[in-house]
């Protein structure tokens, strides 16, 4: 721009992001991309050729595609998500630079997962199966463990009433599995974007 085009102020630019998912209906986990694209555009051999005209269009401005290269049509919602969020901290740009940087990225989505109930007659949820706190409490293989642990120390100690002995168990596990999650998203949420 030239000098003065705008008057003497100085402008600042701020760049906001708007995630915007292209296929909402995308399975989790992706799909096959010669799958999805023979569904989307009708045939395989028409989505190679809408390839090539990208193929073609790309290299006259110096890019190239390796369309044969992709094998899965990814959901991205994770990474829409993770953007949106980043942006309630002001920190849009350097999540968008670094995903840009990252030749294959990587994004592990973190859920919470808590039961409430673990015993189903003679059936038990332990570990994971009933409680997954975030990765921050780093508990999850002792967790398991202490389930068990304190299944038997209850059992041994309930004289041979084993129904009483399970809503005794239940009880406290479940008590210790709110709290892991409870500690799990307050770790999480003050490490995150600060």
């Amino acid at each position: 721009m030239r000098d003065g085009a705008l008057g003497t102020e100085q402008l600042k630019i701020e760049v906001e992001w708007k995630p915007f998912q292209l296929n909402p209906p995308m399975p989790r986990e992706g799909m096959n991309r010669r799958e999805y694209r023979t569904r989307k555009f009708g045939s395989w051999e028409h989505s190679r050729m809408l390839d090539a005209q990208v193929r073609a269009a790309g290299a006259e401005v110096g890019i190239r595609f390796a369309h044969d290269k992709i094998e899965r049509t990814p959901n991205t919602l994770a990474s829409h998500q993770l953007i949106w969020l980043a942006g309630h901290y002001g920190r849009q740009d350097a999540v968008v630079e670094a995903r840009q940087a990252t030749r294959d990225p990587f994004l592990q989505p973190i859920l919470d997962l808590a039961v409430p109930r673990m015993v189903f007659d003679r059936t038990l949820l332990v570990g994971d199966a009933a409680f997954i706190p975030r990765p921050h409490t780093a508990a999850s293989t002792s967790k398991a463990a202490a389930n068990a642990i304190a299944l038997g120390e209850t059992i041994r100690a309930s004289s041979g009433d084993l129904d009483t002995a399970l809503g005794k168990w239940e009880s406290a596990q479940l008590t210790l599995g709110q709290r892991l999650e409870a500690q799990g998203r307050m770790l999480g949420n003050r490490s995150q974007f600060s």
